[in-house]
């Protein structure tokens, strides 16, 4: 609803807010971004509640970051997005759209909080490529890390689903499994 910049001793002040709930982001170059009230997440934050005509004084300590570089190498396309989740509550921490293709594309993530999260490729809807299998990495604060992300082509199969007789089967529901799957 509005942004403010916290000065040298760190204080910030939100006048004439509405009355409700709220909940509060706090970022700073190095550091994790972190949700108030007490949550590294945007799910886990609870929401702040705001009466009327009252002050509300809060502290929010922030951690300092951890980075991710993610290499995805193969067959990149446009429009590929690299996603990173948070392993427990499974809430999206960050993601970026790879608009211009280079071999190898690189991504940089910062301000991720420390935890654990997978990192994935999402392919656009139009594209050949698959979903990549998430890669699982422990974050640690102010630390660096790096993960290599395999983007592959898919194949595509196309049938017919026929009557004995050989006319086209309208409506035919079509499934297609893992040799190894139930």
């Amino acid at each position: 609803l509005r942004v403010q910049q916290s000065n040298e001793e760190g204080l910030f002040e939100f006048a004439d807010v509405f009355a409700g709930e709220a909940v509060l982001a706090a970022t700073a170059p190095g550091m994790a971004t972190r949700w108030y009230p007490l949550g590294d997440v945007q799910p886990e934050a609870e929401a702040l509640v705001l009466t009327a005509g009252s002050i509300e004084e809060v502290e929010i300590r922030l951690a300092s970051e951890a980075r991710l570089q993610v290499d995805v190498l193969g067959p990149v396309e446009e429009g590929v997005r690299v996603v990173v989740t948070d392993v427990l509550s499974g809430a999206q921490l960050s993601s970026h759209t790879i608009e211009v293709v280079e071999e190898p594309s690189q991504v940089t993530f910062s301000s991720l909080p420390s935890r654990a999260v997978l990192v994935s490729l999402e392919p656009s809807t139009d594209s050949m490529l698959v979903a990549t299998q998430s890669v699982q990495i422990e974050l640690q604060q102010g630390e660096d890390h790096e993960v290599s992300l395999l983007a592959e082509l898919g194949a595509q199969l196309l049938g017919t689903v026929r009557r004995r007789g050989g006319a086209p089967l309208r409506g035919a529901r079509v499934e297609i499994f893992d040799p190894g799957s139930a």
